[in-house]
């Protein structure tokens, strides 16, 4: 087969389709029968596909995925109110051990001063 013309270099194929179909058409010499065919297959096989991709689609998988995610975030605003929780008994305990040191505190404070001056 011989080279009848050089496609030249694009930065888009959108620019030079129609170049490229010229380039096709003066390349493989064919009659307006056969070319109509091929376009109305062409036509019919970008119909086709355009269907399947469309009937393909599978939403149980879209679906399933939401339900996950819905999932997922039941089991993160539990662990929130878990931790929640648990930060509410933290203090409600470090109240007590404050009440209790601020006791010890003050009978140290009160003991103190007569066990130096009765050591002296």
């Amino acid at each position: 087969m011989q080279l009848v013309s050089e496609v030249p270099p694009t930065l888009d194929l959108d620019q030079d389709s129609s170049g490229l179909k010229g380039t096709f058409v003066s390349s493989f010499p064919v009659q307006d029968a056969d070319q109509v065919t091929l376009s109305t297959e062409l036509e019919r096989e970008d119909s086709r596909e355009a269907t399947v991709e469309e009937d393909e689609f599978d939403w149980s998988i879209t679906l399933s995925n939401v339900h996950e995610m819905l999932k997922q975030a039941r089991v993160s605003e539990g662990r929130i109110q878990a931790a929640e929780a648990r930060a509410v008994r933290a203090e409600a305990r470090a109240e007590k051990a404050e009440h209790w040191l601020r006791a010890l505190h003050k009978a140290v404070l009160e003991e103190a001063p007569q066990r130096l001056l009765s050591s002296q």
